[in-house]
C-alpha cells in the first residue's frame, strides 16, 4: 500500500517531524528519527545532503504537505499531490 493509501485509510504510521537543520544533519536527530515511516522537514533545510540522510531512513520521496490547526476541525486529505493535515481541536 503506498503512502497515500495509508494515510487516507488511517493506518498507524510513525511520522518524524525536524525542523532548522541549517545545512547539519547531527547524529543524535538522525538516531531520533530512526524508525520513521515519514518525515517532515518544516524548513530551513539547506544543502540536499541533509534531504538525502532523512529519505536513507524513510525512503518514500518528497511531499508537499501543508499542516494547520486553528479550525478544530480534523483533516487529512490529499489534493493532487499535497497533503492536508489537521489534527484537529484538543478540547472544547
Amino acid at each position: 500500500m503506498d503512502l497515500g493509501a495509508r494515510l487516507d485509510r488511517g493506518v498507524n504510521m510513525q511520522i518524524g517531524v525536524i525542523a532548522d537543520t541549517h545545512s547539519k544533519m547531527r547524529p543524535e536527530a538522525l538516531e531520533a528519527l530512526e524508525g520513521s515511516d515519514l518525515i517532515l522537514h518544516a524548513g530551513d533545510v539547506g544543502r540536499d545532503e541533509v534531504l538525502k540522510a532523512l529519505e536513507a531512513i524513510a525512503p518514500k520521496g518528497r511531499y508537499r504537505v501543508v499542516i494547520a490547526g486553528h479550525s478544530h476541525k480534523p483533516r487529512n486529505e490529499w489534493v493532487g499531490d499535497v497533503l492536508y493535515f489537521n489534527p484537529g481541536g484538543a478540547g472544547p
